[in-house]
């Protein structure tokens, strides 16, 4: 009896995207991107010895540690799945439409923000490097102009196309890198290497050690960002879950290196301020170009986390659960441009905030950071627990997979549970609330859709399908739909 040939589908659910053209290289150099690894080594990275105390580099080894459990429960997808809906697809095939929708609302207000803080912190560091290079004060007038000139060179870099923009990310990151590279060695030679001594834990504070790990969580939010691309990648299976892992090793190695050495003599010598060069030197041409330098890295990181975006909001323009002309491909540039103009709002909202509340560029920003990493915390969290269904759903649970997501899932939500308490500690309440509004635009999302569209189940959580030119059917002419 002949078997039934295999219903193919001739045309990708995503048609118009430009598709396997994204390298490994480039998909680690977009998640590193997104980490901006030159930016929280010498940020967090030299204050954290003096915040933890005794048994920062356990901190280092717990928040990195966690973020390698969830790129394993997300590769579980990852290897079997191509869907620029990332996470919020990935749910969908595990626990259903409703974590889907709060998973998405997460990512879209996540990611948007990421975008935002990265564009308006590079225009604080391009005011700060203007000022080291001249000697001058800055105006808000310069900050401003910053934020619209990078604004423009975001647009204009994805216009171009995604082999383009990714590339520029990969050269970029690498010029901030060795901005971090120079400064990290100038502060071994001028204070000295650390001693075993000064990795002990004699006095060390279990719940400081955890909220250092919890503040490691907000460098690493972002990490999965590059599986939106899986659809415009090459080989995704095997390179998209190896990019996370990469970039996560990648960063944590530097973070590390500078956490290690303001352990030791660096420590409590400034080495964290502006000057890092010519430390207490307001005129200095060096750590200008130091500056501007991590403006680059900022500013690719506004580039990055809004490219994700587009390719959510893409996805869910295809699905048919959002504006239908978000899924709308540029013909010549093969990006989702009106996705992509649709961020612009996004992103300036926080700027005008800042305006109209008299508050010095990156004050709105700073302070929607901490919620928007609470709020994909959460869906990262949602997305691990999302593993096991699925798994068995399509048969193929085992005992290693289930460990490793259950154990990502709960020590999220174990650092999620230190971050919720500090916060509350601190009288900062009111960030919990701007996450429960997230959280609560998603469930209203869903309920809408439920009422409104049919088959919502199957919209949700498409994924790029084998074609039926990607297959060889001997001796068959192939079905395809």
């Amino acid at each position: 009896m002949q078997r039934d040939a295999p219903r193919l589908r001739e045309v990708s659910r995503f048609a118009g995207l430009e598709r396997r053209v994204v390298t490994e290289r480039d998909l680690v150099a977009h998640s590193v991107s997104v980490m901006a690894p030159s930016v929280s080594a010498l940020g967090l990275a030299f204050v954290l010895p003096d915040v933890v105390g005794p048994g920062a580099w356990l901190s280092v080894l717990l928040g990195f540690g966690l973020a390698h459990l969830l790129a394993g429960a997300f590769g579980q997808f990852a290897r079997r799945m191509r869907a620029p809906g990332s996470l919020a697809a990935w749910t969908a095939r595990g626990l259903g439409v409703g974590p889907a929708m709060v998973v998405a609302s997460s990512l879209i207000f996540g990611y948007a923000v990421l975008t935002a803080f990265g564009i308006t912190a590079a225009a604080r560091r391009i005011s700060g490097g203007w000022e080291a290079v001249s000697g001058e004060q800055a105006g808000p007038g310069l900050e401003f102009g910053a934020v619209g000139a990078v604004i423009a060179a975001c647009l204009v870099v994805i216009a171009r196309g995604v082999r383009w923009s990714t590339r520029f990310a990969l050269i970029a990151e690498s010029l901030a890198l060795v901005c971090l590279v120079v400064v990290l060695a100038v502060t071994a030679a001028r204070w000295g290497l650390p001693s075993w001594s000064d990795f002990a834990l004699a006095g060390a504070s279990p719940m400081r050690i955890a909220l250092g790990a919890a503040l490691i969580m907000t460098i690493t939010v972002g990490f999965e960002s590059a599986v939106g691309l899986a659809v415009e990648s090459a080989r995704p299976f095997a390179t998209v879950p190896r990019s996370m892992h990469c970039a996560l090793a990648l960063t944590g190695l530097l973070f590390a290196v500078s956490v290690a050495l303001n352990s030791g003599p660096a420590g409590g010598h400034g080495a964290g301020r502006i000057r890092w060069l010519r430390p207490g030197e307001e005129h200095s041409p060096l750590d200008g170009l130091i500056l501007l330098g991590l403006a680059l890295s900022l500013a690719v990181l506004a580039l990055c986390a809004w490219t994700a975006l587009s390719r959510l909001l893409f996805a869910f323009g295809r699905e048919a659960i959002a504006w239908r002309r978000l899924g709308a491909v540029h013909p010549r540039a093969k990006v989702p441009h009106i996705a992509t103009l649709a961020v612009v709002p996004l992103v300036l909202a926080p700027v005008a905030i800042t305006v109209a509340t008299g508050h010095r560029l990156g004050w709105v920003t700073g302070h929607l950071l901490e919620t928007a990493t609470l709020a994909l915390c959460v869906a990262y969290a949602v997305t691990a627990a999302a593993v096991v269904p699925f798994l068995l759903r399509i048969d193929e649970l085992r005992a290693r997979s289930v460990c490793g997501a259950v154990a990502a899932a709960l020590g999220v939500l174990g650092l999620t549970g230190v971050v919720v308490w500090h916060d509350a500690m601190a009288g900062r309440g009111w960030l919990l609330g701007i996450w429960a509004a997230v959280v609560g635009a998603g469930l209203a999302w869903w309920l809408v859709l439920r009422g409104r569209v049919s088959g919502l189940a199957d919209r949700i959580g498409a994924h790029d399908e084998t074609l039926r030119d990607d297959v060889l059917l001997p001796g068959q002419e192939g079905l395809h739909v």
